[in-house]
């Protein structure tokens, strides 16, 4: 494990309550000051961990890129389902009209006097 992600873990536990302010302190002195192997972060790498511990909190899903084109993609879809349905009852609708206008026409020629041929 390298320093970066010791600080991580470190930054974690002091977030979920596991160590005091104090105690992260101190162990962050200690990590700092044993490890000479590493190099110290650097600011970019510092930076890229303190958003990414201040983020994990508020950041879910819904509120991702990938959320808001989930949520898209799934408005489209129900657009879609909604339009097809009311297109299938305006048809209905409108086929029972012309089918019952039809059909009255139909009845009014045949009933006109003299018959649909004038007799």
């Amino acid at each position: 494990m390298n320093i970066v992600e010791e600080l991580a873990k470190l930054q974690q536990l002091r977030a979920e309550g596991a160590l005091t302010d104090e105690e992260f302190a101190q162990a962050k002195r200690k990590l700092l000051q044993d490890d000479t192997s590493h190099t110290v972060p650097t600011a970019a790498q510092t930076i890229k961990l303190s958003l990414k511990d201040g983020l994990d909190e508020i950041v879910d899903e819904e509120s991702t890129l990938g959320g808001a084109a989930n949520r898209y993609v799934s408005f489209q879809y129900t657009s879609l389902i909604v339009g097809a349905i009311l297109f299938v009852v305006v048809a209905i609708i409108m086929f029972t009209v012309f089918s019952n206008f039809s059909n009255g026409m139909q009845h009014g020629v045949n009933n006109f006097p003299g018959g649909p041929f004038g007799h």
